[in-house]
């Protein structure tokens, strides 16, 4: 199993590429929370398993296909 973070509430800032074409857009307020967070070494993937979590803002980048997700401040326990 790859290696895991353990997260707690709020994420200063997550980009993750994904491969859809939507418009730009914002979200103002979603509460989910942050369980953990594990890179795949083999796929060079990104997994965050979420639970609760407070979201400033959530804008996607029609150009780069990039999703943008803005929040307050990072916990990590180890």
């Amino acid at each position: 199993m790859p290696p895991t973070l353990k997260l707690s509430q709020s994420l200063v800032f997550l980009a993750c590429f994904i491969g859809v074409e939507t418009p730009t857009f914002a979200v103002e307020s979603w509460n989910p929370t942050i369980e953990t967070l594990y890179l795949n070494d083999e796929s060079r993937s990104l997994s965050v398993w979420i639970l609760n979590l407070s979201v400033e803002s959530l804008r996607l980048n029609d150009e780069s296909l990039s999703l943008s997700i803005e929040v307050r401040s990072l916990n990590v326990d180890t």
